[in-house]
C-alpha cells in the first residue's frame, strides 16, 4: 500500500502574508507575462468556479478523483500518458512542423544512436575526416558524437525498427506525463497529479523537444523513474528496488551526468538516513544492489572513454571541449582572450567566438550576479538564471507567487527529496559556463511540487474545499492558455511571436531546409553533396550524415566543399563508388548544382579542367 500523504502543516496568517509578499515581489521582479486575452480568460474561469452551485459541483468532482486506488492510479497514468502523447503529436501537425532534425545537437545525438544501434560506440576515423567536421562531432582520431551514450540507448530501437525520428521522443514524453501523475499523486493527491499533466504540456520547451532526439526529456524520465524506484524501495526495503534504482541511476549518469547528480544526491542522502539504524546486512545488500544495477552503464561509459580519449575518466565530451571550446569545462577557469581552439573548422571557430562571452562572464564572483540580475552585454537583455528557470518550468510567472509558501510546508521527507533536486541542480550549474533555456526541464517536477504545496498552504485546511476549487481552476486555466492553440487565437495576426511561435523554434533553420529538400534535389541518385561555407550563423552546419553509422553507406553523403582539396574526395569515391553523383550546394539555402559522377569528375581533373567551388571560405569571425 502507498504511504499516506501528509497535509501541509497549517501556517499562521502572518506567515502566509509574508510568503505571499515575497511571492508578489518575485512576480514583480520577473515582470508580467500575461496578455489581456489570457488574463480575461483566466479571470472568467476563476469567477465561474466561485459561483456556489458550480463551486459545489466541482468540489465534489475533485473529491472523487483526489484519492484514487492503486489500480486506478496505474490505469490513469497510462491513460494520461497516451492522451498527452497524442496531443503533442496533434499540435506538432497543426503547426506544420517538419519533424526532421534541425539542431546540431540533435544531429549529433542521431549519429550516436546510429552507431549504438549498429553495435558501436565509435568508428575508425574516415580517411577524409576533414570533409566531415561538424559541431558536436569528433572526426579524429575516431568518428563519434561528443555526447554521452545514454540518450542513444533510448533511441536505438528507432534504427532497428526503421521508425521516423519523432516516434520514440513522443513515447518518452508520454512516459514523463504518466510518471508525473504517479509521483505527484503519491506525494500530494490525484487532483495535483492531473494538474501536473496539464502543467508539463503547457511548457513550450517540453512541447518543442517532445518530437526531437535530444537528451533532456530522456533525462527527465530517468529522474522521475529514480524517484519512483526510491519511493518503492522506501516502502518495502527490498533489494530488487535498489537494483532498479541502480539501473535508472546508472543510465542517467551516462545520459546527462550533471542532471543525474541532481536526482541521485538527494535520493542517496535520504537512503543513508533510512539505513542509518538498520542491520548491517541490509546496508550491504542495498549498496551491492545499487552497484549491480548501475555497473553495466558505467562500464559502457568507461569503454567509450577509453576508445575515444584513451583515458577511462576523460569523456569524449570533455575532450571535445578542451579541443574546440577551451575554458568551457565545468568549474572556474582563467579567461584568456587570446586563447584559440585547436580546430581549423570555420564553424567551430565561429561557435567558440560566440561562446567567449559566456566564458568571460563565468568568473567568480561575477557569475553570482548572473543568477540574480539580467545581462545586456550581448546586445540585448538576457534573463537572470532564476528567471530562466521560472519561464521554462512554470506555465506563467504568476505562479511564482506560490513558491515561497511552498517552501514553508514541505514537511514530508519524500517531498523534500524531490524539491532538493532543484537546489542541487542550481548548485551544479553554478559551475557551468552555460545556462540555456532548455536546461531547467529536468527540474520541472520540483518546481511544480513547490507551487502546488504553496497553493495548498495559502488555501489552508479550513477553507480547502471551497477555495481549493478556484485555485485549481486558476492553475488549470494558466496551463491551458499557455498552449500554442490558445496563443494563436489570443495574439494579433501580425505578432512576430506568433508568426514564429511554433513550438519548433528552429523550423526555418538551414539544416531543416536542406534535410527536407535535398532528397528531391538529387533526384534519388547516390550522391555526394559538397556544401559551401555558411553564409551567416554557425548554427547552419549541414555536414551531418545521420542516416547511417558508416558515412560511405549513406544514400546522400554530406561533406564540406574544401576548394582545391575537393580532388581528394573525388578520387576517393571514384576508386570505391564511381557511380556517386557529386552536387554543389550553398549551405545558406537549397541551391544545388550537378557536377557529375565521380568517374566523370576524375576524368575532367585528369584532363586538367577546373571544377566549380564555393570556396574560398568565409572570412574569420569577428572577435570581441
Amino acid at each position: 500500500m502507498p504511504e499516506p500523504t501528509l497535509a501541509p502543516r497549517p501556517l499562521h496568517i502572518w506567515q502566509i502574508a509574508i510568503a505571499l509578499a515575497i511571492g508578489l515581489l518575485l512576480f514583480y521582479l520577473a515582470g508580467n507575462d500575461i496578455n489581456s486575452m489570457r488574463a480575461l480568460t483566466v479571470c472568467c474561469a476563476v469567477a465561474v468556479s466561485l459561483v456556489p452551485f458550480v463551486n459545489g459541483g466541482l468540489a465534489t468532482f475533485l473529491d472523487w478523483i483526489r484519492n484514487p486506488s492503486p489500480a486506478t492510479r496505474r490505469k490513469t497514468a497510462v491513460a494520461v500518458g497516451g492522451a498527452g502523447a497524442i496531443y503533442l503529436m496533434a499540435t506538432a501537425m497543426l503547426q506544420e512542423r517538419t519533424l526532421i532534425p534541425k539542431m546540431e545537437d540533435e544531429c549529433s545525438y542521431i549519429i550516436s544512436t546510429q552507431l549504438l544501434a549498429h553495435g558501436r560506440l565509435w568508428m575508425h576515423a574516415h580517411p577524409l575526416a576533414d570533409f566531415f567536421q561538424a559541431l558536436f562531432v569528433i572526426v579524429k582520431p575516431v568518428y563519434c558524437s561528443i555526447y554521452f551514450p545514454g540518450t542513444a540507448i533510448f533511441f536505438a530501437p528507432m534504427v532497428w525498427l526503421g521508425w521516423p525520428t519523432w516516434i520514440i521522443p513522443l513515447i518518452v514524453s508520454g512516459g514523463i506525463i504518466a510518471m508525473l501523475y504517479r509521483i505527484i499523486t503519491e506525494l500530494l493527491d490525484g487532483v495535483s497529479g492531473l494538474l501536473a499533466c496539464f502543467w508539463v504540456i503547457a511548457l513550450g520547451q517540453f512541447r518543442t523537444f517532445s518530437v526531437m532526439i535530444m537528451s533532456h526529456l530522456p533525462m527527465l524520465l530517468l529522474g522521475l523513474l529514480m524517484i519512483w524506484a526510491w519511493l518503492c524501495w522506501r516502502r518495502e526495503r527490498r533489494a530488487r528496488w535498489a537494483i532498479v534504482l541502480g539501473i535508472f541511476s546508472g543510465w542517467a549518469a551516462i545520459t546527462r551526468p550533471a542532471d543525474a547528480v541532481a536526482y541521485a544526491l538527494p535520493i542517496g542522502i535520504a537512503m543513508l538516513i533510512d539505513l542509518w539504524r538498520q542491520p548491517t546486512r541490509l546496508k550491504v545488500a542495498t549498496a551491492a544492489a545499487l552497484v549491480v544495477g548501475a555497473a553495466p552503464f558505467l562500464a559502457l561509459q568507461v569503454m567509450f572513454d577509453i576508445g575515444v580519449t584513451g583515458r577511462p575518466l576523460q569523456t569524449p565530451y570533455t575532450y571535445s571541449l578542451r579541443q574546440d571550446q577551451p575554458g568551457a569545462e565545468f568549474g572556474f577557469h582563467h579567461y584568456d582572450p587570446t586563447r584559440r581552439p585547436a580546430t581549423t573548422h570555420s564553424g567551430k571557430l565561429a561557435y567558440y567566438n560566440w561562446c567567449k562571452i559566456y566564458l568571460e562572464q563565468h568568473q567568480f564572483p561575477r557569475v553570482i550576479l548572473r543568477w540574480f540580475f539580467p545581462d545586456s552585454d550581448r546586445g540585448g537583455i538576457h534573463n537572470a538564471y532564476w528567471l530562466i528557470i521560472a519561464d521554462n518550468a512554470l506555465p506563467s510567472r504568476l505562479l511564482l507567487v506560490l513558491i515561497p509558501a511552498g517552501l514553508l510546508v514541505i514537511g514530508d521527507r519524500r517531498r523534500l527529496v524531490l524539491v532538493s533536486t532543484l537546489l542541487v541542480f542550481c548548485l551544479i550549474y553554478f559551475f557551468n559556463p552555460f545556462f540555456l533555456e532548455h536546461y531547467p526541464m529536468v527540474v520541472v517536477p520540483a518546481v511544480m511540487l513547490l507551487a502546488m504545496l504553496g497553493a495548498r498552504a495559502v488555501v489552508g485546511q479550513r477553507f480547502a474545499r471551497r477555495l481549493g476549487v478556484p485555485v485549481t481552476v486558476g492553475i488549470l486555466a494558466l496551463s491551458i492558455t499557455s498552449l500554442w492553440e490558445f496563443k494563436r487565437l489570443s495574439y494579433r495576426a501580425d505578432d512576430v511571436a506568433i508568426q514564429d511561435g511554433k513550438d519548433g523554434m528552429l523550423e526555418g533553420s538551414k539544416i531543416g531546409v536542406v534535410n527536407s529538400q535535398l532528397p528531391a534535389a538529387v533526384a534519388g541518385s547516390r550522391a555526394v553533396v559538397l556544401f559551401g561555407p555558411r553564409t551567416s550563423s554557425f548554427f547552419e552546419e549541414p555536414a551531418y550524415n545521420t542516416d547511417v553509422a558508416n558515412i560511405d553507406n549513406a544514400p546522400i553523403i554530406r561533406a564540406h566543399d574544401l576548394g582545391p582539396r575537393d580532388v581528394e574526395i573525388i578520387r576517393y569515391y571514384a576508386e570505391r563508388q564511381p557511380d556517386r553523383v557529386f552536387y554543389l550546394c550553398n549551405a545558406g539555402g537549397p541551391i544545388i548544382d550537378r557536377l557529375g559522377t565521380a568517374t566523370e569528375l576524375l576524368a575532367k581533373l585528369n584532363r586538367g579542367e577546373s571544377l566549380p567551388t564555393l570556396v574560398p571560405p568565409m572570412p574569420p569571425p569577428i572577435t570581441r
